[in-house]
């Protein structure tokens, strides 16, 4: 009965069967078997199956309210029992984790050598129960989503560039701006965060520097990846013109591996970085927080 009540309240938190059983690691089709064996056994339907999704019906309101609560004292009462002292699980987008927070980390070690960290490298959406039921302690995150029932703080915001290999750049000389962009292969990170569209942040640039972009477009080719780091890999590989993120390529900029080719038009992303805690008592945590929000308010003054 506890797994189906667990897969109940991910099923409700969702309000979606698919997005429930990615959270869960299992199928859509074994959520809705557990959650038809559980409305079975209560007698009552819990969910309203609609045209384009799913709603709770009162009952499932009134358990789901109960079950959440009662879940969420489980998941934290054993996070305390099993936790490891000393030992922070923090959880980050792998682009992020790779190329900004690994290289500095050392610093951290050096400020803090009684803490360990144990860094997890992932990108789904996380909430309360979710960090709780992983034993998560801190999670960045690249989104411009609001929060609910979870402590977060905005780290930096996110400015974006297209950048290119030098290379590249010289192949298609005397081109620049938009007929180097035309002329080039497009590369896109995979939706960056939840319920984003895979080019959504060429989208964003584009529709500030060249908001006719679409009827002026030449027709050049695209290609997606599904993380950031790859779509730069393949941007030093002279394979075509990546998104840049000015914390992910600041590195590539300053070795020349990478150059910008926005001719100066850097443009906000909607997306930002976000620290997401659960307890602000914890004193590791604390310590953590203060380095990260540290370490960022560095990279935007210096770019280092």
């Amino acid at each position: 009965m506890l797994g189906a009540l667990r897969c109940f309240d991910v099923a409700a938190r969702h309000c979606n069967f698919t997005r429930a059983a990615e959270a869960l690691h299992i199928t859509p089709g074994a959520v809705s078997q557990t959650i038809r064996q559980l409305e079975t056994q209560l007698s009552v339907a819990l969910f309203v199956r609609l045209p384009r999704g799913l709603a709770l019906t009162d009952a499932g309101r009134r358990l789901h309210a109960v079950v959440s609560d009662h879940l969420a004292g489980l998941s934290e009462a054993v996070a305390r029992i099993s936790a490891t002292p000393n030992t922070l699980r923090v959880t980050c987008s792998p682009s992020f984790a790779m190329m900004w927070l690994m290289p500095r980390m050392a610093r951290f070690h050096r400020d803090h050598p009684d803490i360990e960290i144990k860094l997890v490298a992932e990108f789904q959406r996380v909430d309360r129960h979710e960090m709780l039921a992983s034993g998560t302690d801190c999670a960045i995150r690249y989104d411009p989503i609001d929060y609910d029932e979870i402590h977060a703080v905005t780290l930096m915001p996110e400015t974006l560039i297209p950048v290119a290999s030098p290379q590249l750049v010289a192949a298609h000389a005397p081109l620049k701006g938009r007929a180097l962009l035309a002329a080039c292969t497009l590369l896109h990170d995979a939706a960056p965060w939840d319920g984003a569209t895979p080019d959504i942040e060429w989208q964003t640039w584009l529709a500030r520097v060249f908001p006719d972009w679409e009827s002026g477009h030449a027709g050049g080719a695209h290609q997606e990846f599904n993380l950031s780091m790859l779509s730069l890999m393949a941007a030093r590989n002279h394979q075509g013109i990546a998104m840049g993120r000015r914390a992910l390529v600041a590195e590539d900029l300053q070795s020349g591996s990478l150059v910008d080719v926005s001719a100066g038009a850097a443009v906000t992303s909607p997306g930002r970085y976000v620290l997401l805690t659960i307890s602000d008592a914890d004193a590791r945590v604390a310590a953590f927080s203060i380095w990260l929000a540290a370490e960022c308010a560095r990279f935007l003054q210096t770019g280092q």
